[in-house]
């Protein structure tokens, strides 16, 4: 994939979110067959490519509002030959209608969209996306900066050190993260009467994901 190494844009570089989540996708997610994914905020396209090149059966909407990060991943979709990827501009910040059929649409995904200002942004998309169509599924990955950066807060995610909190299954204890923003998040969440569901990481996924990623 064709990165930067420094921002800015940061969609025009790799991020270990993105990584993380592609392995749990496809490890664990249960993506149905033949169905159509929306990833919100595919920057290079690690997730989206990987997932469309891992299941040929699925349809992919990989959207970012940078037009610079856009042309890179466009130029990524097609230098790894994703025919099954189709890139798309989409302002989630905007109210209006998305631009692709909603109803065609079983998954919505993102990582590492929720930091600074982006939390209530993020609410008010997930409202409005489920007021369209209730029996979306809108898969999250949050990453905790305040544990050391994202690096550090994904590594904790994948289970190496880090400052990363996750409630076990089932568990009734108070979810306690380092971040603000995602406290604000899951605040603003529960006002907005969206329910989340905590998951945590099965080991056979926390380890592919450190045994293939440069930390």
């Amino acid at each position: 994939l064709k990165e930067r190494r420094r921002p800015p844009p940061i969609g025009c570089m790799l991020w270990p979110a993105g990584r993380a989540m592609l392995q749990w996708m496809l490890m664990d997610a249960c993506i149905p067959a033949h169905s159509t994914l929306v990833e919100i905020g595919a920057g290079c396209g690690c997730t989206a490519i990987g997932l469309a090149l891992a299941r040929p059966d699925i349809q992919i909407i990989a959207t970012d509002s940078c037009r610079e990060s856009l042309e890179n991943l466009r130029y990524n979709v097609q230098r790894n030959n994703a025919k099954n990827v189709q890139v798309v501009e989409w302002d989630v910040s905007d109210s209006a209608p998305p631009p692709f059929d909603l109803a065609k649409v079983s998954v919505v995904l993102a990582a590492d969209v929720v930091y600074h200002t982006g939390a209530h942004g993020m609410v008010s998309l997930m409202q409005n996306l489920l007021q369209r169509k209730p029996d979306l599924r809108i898969n999250l990955l949050l990453v905790d900066r305040f544990s050391g950066g994202a690096v550090a807060g994904v590594s904790g995610v994948a289970g190496v050190q880090g400052g990363y909190q996750i409630r076990p299954p089932g568990s009734m204890e108070p979810y306690a993260p380092l971040d603000p923003m995602i406290g604000q998040f899951e605040a603003d969440c529960a006002k907005a009467g969206l329910a989340l569901t905590h998951m945590e990481w099965p080991p056979a996924t926390r380890n592919s994901v450190t045994s293939t990623q440069d930390w």
